[in-house]
C-alpha cells in the first residue's frame, strides 16, 4: 500500500516535470521569437534614423536652392525693369 503511493506520486512527479519541460521549452521559444522582433524592431529604428539624417540633408539642399532661386528671379527682374525703362526712354525719343 505504502509502494503504491510512493510510485503513484513518483509518476505524479514525472509527469509534473515533463509538463514543466515543455513549458520551458515553449517559454524558451517565445523569448527566442522576442528577442528576433527586437532585433528587427532595432534595425528599423537605425534605418529610420538614417532616414531622418538623410531627409534633413535634402531639407537644407532644397531650402538653399529656394534661395537661389529667388536670387535670380530677382535678378532677372531687376533686368526687364532695366530694360522696360530703356525701351520706354527709347519710345520717347
Amino acid at each position: 500500500m505504502f509502494g503504491a503511493n510512493v510510485e503513484e506520486a513518483l509518476s505524479k512527479c514525472e509527469l509534473a516535470k515533463a509538463e514543466l519541460e515543455i513549458d520551458i521549452s515553449k517559454v524558451r521559444m517565445e523569448a527566442a521569437g522576442l528577442q528576433d522582433a527586437m532585433i528587427k524592431t532595432q534595425n528599423l529604428n537605425d534605418g529610420l534614423e538614417q532616414d531622418k539624417v538623410d531627409l534633413s540633408k535634402l531639407l537644407m539642399q532644397v531650402a538653399s536652392l529656394k534661395f537661389f532661386i529667388q536670387f535670380l528671379v530677382a535678378r532677372v527682374d531687376r533686368r526687364t525693369q532695366k530694360l522696360s525703362a530703356g525701351d520706354d526712354m527709347n519710345l520717347g525719343a
